[in-house]
């Protein structure tokens, strides 16, 4: 789907369920789905990023207040455009324990630590650069301006979620129950795309491997 505002998906909903005359009773309805993710702590489902500029001599940024997870981190600074490979705590500590004192370079490795706090850098920067970190995020309420950062699947879900509110209120309850299963299949696919992606992020690769990524990236900056 595109990215959607409320408006948007009232109309997509509307296009569904056969009524003129209950768009305010449907536009709650959509807002009251998306509110329900919201509280799902543990389960973000909207995708930003957010931008932060690091100077010279630092290995420490610190993470947004509504950070839930990251998915990647990049340098935006123009002429060093790099992903930053992300390492668990474990792996970054047997690499790098003390990152202070490494010498000043252009980072390639990133570590989420302090409950989440902070993101600790592979050696202090030679520069100042420009970070981009793409996350998933927890907010605090659904509104208008939140409709466009849905993942895909939870947009799906909440489009049937709202045909079904509308078919149930149209009295309707067999088309209500069938649709309302549609969106709950949408919700089990987007909870097990969060899982795998934990899982993916959490896989563990040797101590050598990592070793040797770190060699090859060490020696491109060097040349």
């Amino acid at each position: 789907m595109a990215a959607l505002t409320l408006a948007n998906m009232l109309a997509r909903v509307k296009r569904y369920v056969p009524t003129t005359v209950m768009d305010t009773e449907l536009q709650d309805s959509i807002l009251e789905r998306m509110n329900y993710l919201v509280s799902l702590d543990l389960f973000p489902f909207q995708e930003v990023y957010n931008t932060v500029n690091l100077a010279s001599s630092n290995y420490r940024l610190a993470t947004p207040s509504n950070f839930a997870t990251v998915k990647s981190l990049v340098i935006w600074t123009d002429g060093y455009e790099r992903s930053l490979e992300i390492l668990s705590s474990g792996e970054f500590d047997r690499l790098f324990p003390n990152p202070s004192i490494n010498d000043e370079d252009t980072p390639c490795f990133a570590c989420i630590r302090v409950a989440e706090g902070e993101i600790w850098l592979n050696c202090p920067t030679d520069a100042t650069y420009t970070f981009r970190l793409y996350f998933t995020q927890i907010p605090d309420d659904a509104t208008d301006t939140t409709v466009s950062q849905l993942v895909e699947l939870a947009k799906i879900a909440i489009y049937k979620w709202g045909c079904a509110d509308g078919f149930r209120m149209l009295s309707e309850h067999d088309r209500a129950d069938k649709l309302e299963l549609e969106g709950d299949k949408m919700f089990a696919a987007l909870k097990r795309r969060y899982q795998l992606a934990q899982e993916e992020g959490a896989r563990i690769i040797s101590l050598k491997e990592r070793h040797q990524i770190y060699k090859a990236a060490k020696y491109t900056n060097e040349s």
